[in-house]
């Protein structure tokens, strides 16, 4: 097959993926935790006074949702993570966010954890980690589509995967509930 042939095929199947983006915003996606992520970030002295007044009577719930909300409207989509200038990966978003959700909940007396976790991105059954690698033009970006980052919050009795990171980029609440 020639490489025009190839080319061809790809902007086919890229398009037809931008097609189903879109309806993806108006269906379920679920995520899936494969491993934890560590969490060095740790909202500075300003994030922390907003965080504790905005919070204020929440409920975990409330909070969890916040705390998606919130880190989109901090960060910016990057390659690279700078927390400190509004930028981030999937990484970073979930960093961030888990960091929010659980100092909202330390400052309200919640008994409720969120931590990021590794993961992929399912959409009725196929893995988009795995339609993006196809994707890409290059092996260069392999690893960045490689897995996906978002937030594991425990609370109550469930355990529940969200996704900051989706929610900036479509405006949909992407999580996950497992009893």
């Amino acid at each position: 097959m020639s490489s025009k042939a190839k080319k061809r095929i790809r902007t086919f199947v890229c398009t037809l993926l931008v097609i189903i983006g879109i309806y993806i915003v108006w269906s379920p996606l679920s995520l899936t935790k494969i491993s934890d992520r560590s969490n060095p970030y740790a909202p500075d002295k300003n994030l922390k006074s907003e965080i504790k007044e905005e919070t204020a009577e929440m409920t975990a719930e409330e909070i969890r949702s916040y705390s998606v909300k919130k880190t989109a409207k901090l960060l910016s989509f990057t390659i690279k993570n700078d927390l400190s200038k509004g930028e981030a990966n999937c990484i970073g978003y979930a960093q961030m966010c888990a960091s929010i959700s659980n100092y909202a909940f330390k400052v309200n007396g919640i008994k409720a954890s969120a931590k990021p976790v590794v993961g992929y991105v399912m959409f009725y059954g196929i893995n988009l980690c795995d339609v993006l690698k196809w994707c890409i033009p290059n092996k260069r970006w392999e690893n960045f589509v490689k897995d996906h980052d978002f937030v594991e919050y425990h609370i109550d009795e469930e355990t529940i995967y969200c996704d900051a990171s989706a929610y900036d980029l479509i405006y949909k609440d992407c999580k996950t509930t497992m009893k």
